[in-house]
């Protein structure tokens, strides 16, 4: 498995603010946990941090919940090396002893990877995916270049690149300006149509800078 980025260190929140710490916390998603809608996916690990007793904070009203930010789901059955979620917690509580926590209380199919302080959730700008399981048309290139248009100075970035590699193909989807990057099942339906392939095998990969590092 590719290892994620050191994340850079988060200043935290000022003195008298009155905002609460918020930590980002990633975790691996295999096994069983492929087999989870996104829903479901969520009540897992709201209960493992309730089981792992983090002073989480919570939203107000009748029936308050954990504050919590999840990023874009995964299709069922899809796999990720590398997921966040964001939590928001009441007091400072050491990142070290959070994962400690957690990782007594993972679900089967999620491990829990680091956890560290964050000003604010920041999803990345590009993801990247492993695709196996499928043969592309050899327009593939052509028929994303029509479908998802890049921008038109020169030298520009396109939102969806090709690559060969390790038994399939890495795609890499990237945002246009304020537009969201776009989403992998649109591509691949561009590319392969609907139904998709029963065995195809997807893994969104650790975020990763532009260089691929």
């Amino acid at each position: 498995m590719k290892e994620a980025r050191e994340p850079a260190e988060a200043a935290p929140a000022p003195a008298g603010s009155g905002a609460p710490p918020r930590y980002c916390v990633e975790y691996e998603k295999d096994g069983p946990a492929r087999l989870l809608a996104h829903l479901d996916l969520q009540e897992a690990l709201e209960r493992a941090l309730r089981r792992a007793r983090l002073p989480l904070a919570y939203t107000q009203g009748f029936h308050p919940r954990p504050r919590l930010q999840f990023e874009d789901p995964l299709p069922l059955g899809w796999r990720s090396e590398c997921e966040r979620l964001w939590i928001e917690l009441e007091r400072a509580f050491p990142p070290a002893e959070t994962l400690l926590r957690l990782a007594a209380t993972a679900p089967p199919g999620l491990r829990f990877l680091r956890v560290y302080p964050v000003a604010r959730a920041q999803p990345p700008g590009a993801r990247c995916y492993r695709v196996r399981g499928c043969a592309l048309p050899a327009d593939a290139a052509e028929r994303v270049r029509v479908a998802f248009p890049g921008p038109a100075e020169a030298g520009g970035r396109a939102p969806v690149a090709l690559e060969p590699g390790d038994g399939g193909w890495r795609v890499t989807l990237r945002p246009l300006g304020r537009a969201p990057a776009p989403s992998l099942k649109k591509v691949l339906v561009a590319l392969l149509g609907e139904p998709l392939p029963a065995d195809l095998d997807v893994l969104r990969l650790a975020a990763a800078d532009e260089d691929g590092t």
